[in-house]
């Protein structure tokens, strides 16, 4: 039974630390501007280019962190924008990233120490528990 309850707290501690979502767009060099919604891309070889839609950081976020990266560059065009067979004209402001998926990342971890305090409190009464049995 206690090893039930111990594998019921690493299956919620798990769950808990899988709540991130990645997003998928291209990340502008400085790491703070995320833009997720590309533009048309037909044939680029990789290359894509996005449209000026910001994808905003939520509160008590600070900045994103990469989860994978596709190799590629990609562009954002604050204009008309197009990328066809490589070729990829804007007509507006452009900026330059890495393209691939990423994570919002916290700036204060303290926010957060209350639930490592509280699992290992939990494992240390179970510990202290199955010692007096014995």
């Amino acid at each position: 039974m206690d090893s039930l309850k111990c594998l019921a707290i690493w299956i919620v501690l798990f769950l808990y630390s899988t709540l991130a979502k990645a997003t998928d767009g291209c990340l502008i060099t400085g790491g703070t501007e995320l833009y997720d919604t590309p533009t048309l891309n037909v044939l680029t070889g990789g290359y894509k280019l996005y449209t000026n839609s910001l994808y905003p950081l939520s509160s008590n976020y600070c900045s994103w962190a990469a989860v994978s990266y596709t190799g590629n560059t990609c562009g954002v065009c604050s204009g008309l924008g197009i990328c066809v067979f490589g070729i990829c004209p804007c007509i507006g402001t452009a900026k330059y990233g890495l393209e691939g998926s990423f994570t919002m990342v916290l700036c204060n971890f303290d926010d957060h120490s209350w639930l490592l305090g509280a699992a290992a409190g939990i494992f240390g009464l179970l510990v202290i528990k199955r010692r007096n049995k014995l």
